[in-house]
């Protein structure tokens, strides 16, 4: 699924702006090896390359509150004390900017989680052409076929108290992925089906021989809690 990055977008829109982009040095999707290894570290990286020489655009991504509720939950004492020590480095920082705009958001919010297994209803799996796939809360759902009355029927009868089950053409047709048209490989990778959760719960699928790892909070789906996040804006002429 290439793109083409923001910072790239910018480089070919004006090549006098510098842009940075900024990981730390553990995310493992994006490791770098030269990346910030704590927080105090990615903060220094923020403010050393906005003092440089220049318009900078420093695009700075951090994998925690994220990675702590997901292992402790969302309102654990631990994820307090990260987002108190995050709050305090990062007011330091804008403290020292000069001349800078600096934006705080998130991808996304986060709830407490309870999983429920798929595997406790044969029935439903024996409807489905290859395993769930996309994430816990928003799954991408292929049948075999001409099972599709038999599978809506299953799923009003065992998860539609938890769970909403749409047609992936009308999720599409609604923009829930976005505006604007969708990718022609999209329908590929989202199945016949998308089951997403409507209350603190997920809906897991596990496999013989597989470590399964419990998720205290997630995200991805259709509540408040996960789909509203901060904005949180810091001007320093």
């Amino acid at each position: 699924m290439p793109y083409t990055h923001i910072c790239d977008q910018i480089r070919q829109a004006n090549d006098h702006v510098c842009t940075t982009f900024i990981l730390p040095s553990s995310e493992g999707l994006f490791k770098v090896p030269d990346g910030p290894k704590d927080f105090n570290q990615f903060c220094l990286r923020i403010k050393q390359q906005s003092e440089r020489k220049g318009q900078q655009f420093i695009f700075a991504y951090w994998p925690d509150p994220d990675h702590a509720s997901h292992k402790h939950g969302s309102y654990s004492k631990n994820v307090k004390k990260i987002l108190q020590d995050y709050n305090a480095q990062i007011k330091r920082m804008c403290t020292d900017l000069k001349d800078s705009l600096v934006i705080i958001s998130a991808d996304h919010g986060h709830i407490e989680n309870q999983d429920v297994f798929l595997n406790d209803y044969p029935e439903l799996m024996d409807c489905l052409a290859v395993p769930l796939s996309l994430d816990m809360r928003t799954q991408a759902v292929f049948l075999k076929p001409n099972k599709e009355k038999e599978f809506e029927r299953l799923f009003d009868q065992y998860l539609s108290k938890d769970f909403l089950l749409m047609k992936t053409k009308e999720a599409l047709k609604m923009n829930l992925f976005g505006q604007g048209n969708a990718h022609s490989l999209a329908k590929d990778f989202l199945g016949d089906y998308l089951i997403m959760s409507k209350r603190e719960k997920s809906l897991v699928q596990r496999f013989p021989n597989d470590p399964y790892t419990i998720m205290k909070g997630a995200h991805s789906s259709l509540t408040n809690k996960e789909m509203l996040v901060p904005l949180i804006i810091v001007e320093k002429k």
